[in-house]
């Protein structure tokens, strides 16, 4: 966050939350808080300070599910709980805001470092914090040092009326979302990139591999004619020779043929009759491998070249799926390959294609007649499936998540509203000459749902197979 914000945020806070008593504290995620209070109504601050993007700001929507408190949230329960929220200061050029309660308790949130910090004081000495202190931030008798020259933005009359509009935090919070989404698209591109660069290293060392072996085998090729070379000089072949000198029987040429001294002439001939039959057997496998392995490689490295020019999600879902259509090359080698995504929504399955081959397999081989489908309307994005049981319809919740799945996995994901096709599977097919992911829908509905809410937010980082 900076410092524009903080000043904002600051503002915010203290008109909105000044007087409010501090009813729980919730740990909702490592390093992620959520301090209800509550002044005539009830406000929820969420505090983040770990990952890509620390930040803090008020929540709408109903409380996020918590975890088991860590020892630290208990802290902040034992001290805060009940307690005032009496005024909200920010320090100036300094990323910190502090929260003054009653019986002479602070909580400084501390976005200083790359990583945000809570600091919980009493009367200037530190009970605990989230991670360690810095300790040019103590005085000598061991008292937290403030930042000099605070601004105050102590509001008394704050949200009187409620003619004053406030929407920083909801300016924080979705920008906080498009920066996480960043972040994790970036994350998941290098990881595909990775384990593209793996799979070309492998198949590449097994191109040279085969390569050397049908080398040595198509040098064998010629074996038989050594054979019959050795056996039409057999009677110039003395015990213990180690070469032979003689033409060859086909071309005419002199040749010079290693003689295994153990072995009997006959017995010389018949071992390189056996290279022969081996290389007669194996040369045609070893050319199907190489092709095979060869063409499994232009197919990950032009994969590979398209991830790499990916922004967006479904782009990188395009790139990955002429991957998910490759075959083995081998009894023990497979080839990157992925399902659609499948969700648990109570008693319900939900199942969602990742990419265009994905989305005919979900809507056209997946699905039962009575199942029920969604598309968002009117772009690009995944095809999904509620499966159901003895044809019931399931409840609207499960119809409203099976929605907002389709939006988040669509080319609308960063609206707050989004339009999504809602029909029976049996109303879905597809038309002759159809690319791959379009299909013809013949009756349909519509519902609207926003795919940015904190609350689905947290529920598929949680729920997310992959």
């Amino acid at each position: 966050m900076d410092l524009t914000l903080m000043k904002s945020l600051a503002e915010e806070l203290s008109a909105l939350l000044t007087g409010a008593v501090l009813r729980n504290i919730s740990e909702i995620d490592k390093g992620k808080f959520v301090a209800t209070f509550y002044l005539k109504e009830e406000r929820m601050l969420l505090i983040k300070l770990k990952g890509e993007v620390p930040a803090a700001c008020l929540l709408s929507g109903k409380k996020p599910a918590a975890l088991v408190p860590s020892s630290f949230c208990m802290l902040l329960r034992k001290h805060l709980k009940n307690k005032k929220l009496l005024k909200v200061k920010r320090y100036k050029n300094e990323k910190i805001i502090l929260m003054e309660f009653n019986s002479q308790l602070n909580l400084v949130i501390d976005f200083t470092r790359r990583e945000g910090n809570l600091i919980l004081l009493s009367q200037e000495r530190a009970l605990g914090s989230f991670s360690s202190i810095p300790q040019n931030k103590f005085s000598e008798d061991r008292k937290y040092v403030f930042p000099s020259d605070p601004d105050d933005f102590f509001v008394a009359e704050a949200d009187s009326g409620g003619e004053k509009k406030y929407g920083v935090s909801e300016d924080i919070y979705f920008s906080l979302i498009d920066k996480e989404r960043e972040s994790e698209f970036e994350r998941e591109k290098k990881l595909r990139l990775s384990l593209f660069s793996k799979e070309i290293n492998k198949l590449e060392k097994r191109r040279s591999a085969i390569s050397n072996d049908l080398l040595n085998l198509t040098a064998n090729n010629r074996a038989a004619d050594i054979g019959n070379s050795i056996l039409a000089n057999i009677c110039s072949i003395k015990e213990g020779d180690e070469i032979l000198e003689c033409e060859d029987v086909v071309s005419g040429e002199a040749l010079k043929i290693k003689l295994d001294p153990s072995l009997s002439p006959a017995e010389n001939a018949a071992a390189y009759f056996s290279k022969f039959k081996k290389a007669k057997r194996g040369l045609p496998v070893l050319r199907q491998r190489l092709s095979e392995t060869e063409k499994t490689l232009d197919l990950i490295k032009e994969s590979k070249r398209l991830l790499e020019d990916a922004d967006d999600w479904e782009s990188l879902e395009s790139a990955s799926s002429p991957l998910d259509v490759a075959k083995p090359i081998s009894k023990t080698s497979f080839i990157l390959k992925s399902s659609p995504r499948r969700f648990k929504y109570g008693d319900y399955t939900i199942i969602s294609g990742r990419n265009p081959e994905q989305n005919d397999e979900v809507s056209l081989k997946l699905a039962k007649k009575s199942d029920y489908w969604f598309h968002a309307r009117g772009m690009g994005g995944s095809h999904v499936l509620i499966t159901v049981k003895n044809a019931e319809k399931p409840p609207q919740e499960v119809i409203i998540m099976a929605a907002t799945i389709a939006a988040y996995f669509s080319k609308g994901r960063k609206s707050s509203k989004v339009p999504v096709s809602c029909s029976l599977a049996k109303y879905v097919s597809k038309k002759k000459g159809m690319p791959a992911g379009m299909v013809a829908v013949s009756k349909e509905s519509c519902v609207t749902v926003n795919p940015t809410s904190y609350d689905f937010l947290e529920w598929l980082k949680v729920n997310m197979d992959s």
